[in-house]
């Protein structure tokens, strides 16, 4: 398999995901993981675009084609944040609420669950 630098600047911006994703497992708040979801997809968006400008060859090297890369790829970041805030709070939530209930579970009196 073949891996081009195209592949490096992925692995860059998944790896910036990644690791402000981290700072969810210190605390875990509504406000905190909508803070992170946000910087998350933006330092995709940010890592990613730079690697379409600079290595694509789509957008010329200059200022103007810089900012026309970023501007083009504007409704992918809205996409992406939107999906990124939902998909992730089903998950969070989901999570939440299956731990909550395996918890409950632990603290019912055996007499209770053999009924």
């Amino acid at each position: 398999m073949e891996v081009r630098w195209g592949h490096a600047i992925t692995l860059a911006a998944f790896a910036a995901m990644a690791w402000i994703g981290g700072f969810l497992r210190e605390d875990l708040s509504p406000l905190r993981f909508a803070g992170c979801a946000i910087s998350a997809s933006t330092a995709y968006f940010l890592i990613s675009n730079f690697g379409v400008w600079i290595g694509w060859g789509m957008y010329p090297h200059t200022r103007e084609g810089f900012v026309a890369c970023y501007v083009a790829a504007l409704p992918y970041y809205r996409t992406s944040s939107l999906s990124t805030l939902v998909g992730g709070a089903v998950l969070f939530s989901g999570y939440e609420f299956l731990r909550r209930r395996h918890h409950d579970k632990q603290l019912e009196p055996a007499t209770a669950r053999a009924n």
